[in-house]
């Protein structure tokens, strides 16, 4: 399935029968789970991290691919936010080490993205967005249902 976040309403989530998905994510919180942030920009990588931990999560930072696959091996991450476009790298090699781990992740990206990412079943949260949209859909990632 792909999803995609844009201005707050994701597309494609499915909410349990009788849940309303803007309620779903309302109820953020991540609970001490371990999330990998991977993401070159300094400055929304600190805003995202803060985000997660206001919401109770553990959080790992990698800024290029090969700190966020050191990562994957080092930590057992709950799930991961992968910005596509690490400078002149892409997130392709971290999208497939977490798929071997099989860690749930979806990608955060300002940038168009190309057919690796679309088919790849993720959900696509669109730059920039909110941390309560991207807590939400983490969530959503941890219970199964994205």
């Amino acid at each position: 399935m792909f999803l995609m976040l844009v201005a707050g309403r994701p597309r494609g989530a499915q909410a349990a029968e009788g849940q309303d998905l803007g309620e779903l994510l309302r109820h953020d919180k991540l609970g001490g789970a371990l999330i990998l942030v991977v993401e070159d920009e300094p400055l929304i990588a600190l805003d995202l991290s803060s985000s997660l931990r206001d919401a109770g999560a553990q959080v790992v930072q990698a800024a290029n691919v090969e700190s966020a696959l050191a990562a994957i091996d080092a930590h057992r991450c709950s799930a991961a936010v992968v910005d596509y476009w690490l400078g002149y790298e892409t997130g392709r090699a971290v999208a497939r080490r977490l798929k071997e781990k099989r860690v749930p992740f979806l990608y955060y990206s300002g940038r168009a993205l190309d057919d690796f990412t679309t088919g790849s079943g993720a959900p696509v949260i669109s730059k920039p967005a909110g941390g309560r949209e991207i807590v939400g859909m983490l969530r959503l990632l941890l219970d199964g249902k994205a």
